[in-house]
């Protein structure tokens, strides 16, 4: 009886002399209680550090850290062209935000530490979450000549001092990307 309370730090004096069941009772409690705040402990503790280390916190981290970027490129797609574009702007001390619907793609831009949003660049909020309005330069270079398109018509729309440059695969899809 005495090694529990003194262990545990309850550590009181007895107001009037217990019995040896009044002991028991006193030291069962105390277990109890000891366990039973320590089990709740441990439950605050794992979900207070699930979510520090869950994705979520890191999607969060890195959409704070896009949204206080000025001058930055934006990239639509993140094939093969548009790892080349990332690696080559990145040398040159350039700061870029890709876009990419792909989720395997996306792991792959987490581990190379790349800042990015998973989604469809056709969405208005998805380039605005990546700093449209304060971007210097957007690149649209998805398979699809059609979303390119769209992508250019959109994003000059929401930023019309923005330069953009498009993949195109002919002479006509060209000449359309160029008006806008």
């Amino acid at each position: 009886y005495m090694t529990i309370i003194t262990i545990t730090t309850v550590g009181y004096g007895e107001i009037k002399p217990l019995s040896t069941g009044g002991r028991m009772f006193t030291s069962l409690l105390i277990l109890f209680g000891f366990a039973s705040i320590a089990l709740v402990g441990r439950t605050f503790a794992e979900s207070f550090f699930s979510r520090i280390m869950s994705s979520n916190a890191e999607k969060k981290r890195m959409s704070k850290e896009i949204s206080h970027l000025d001058s930055h490129y934006i990239i639509c797609g993140f094939g093969r062209v548009g790892h080349a574009v990332a690696e080559k702007l990145q040398t040159f001390g350039n700061r870029i935000v890709i876009i990419e619907s792909n989720s395997e793609s996306c792991k792959q831009l987490n581990e190379d530490h790349f800042l990015y949003i998973e989604g469809n660049a056709i969405s208005d909020r998805i380039l605005l979450r990546a700093g449209i309005k304060k971007a210097v330069g957007l690149l649209a270079i998805l398979p699809s000549v059609a979303d390119n398109l769209f992508i250019t018509l959109t994003a000059r729309e929401l930023n019309p001092t923005l330069h953009i440059i498009a993949r195109a695969d002919n002479a006509t899809s060209e000449n359309r990307l160029l008006q806008y």
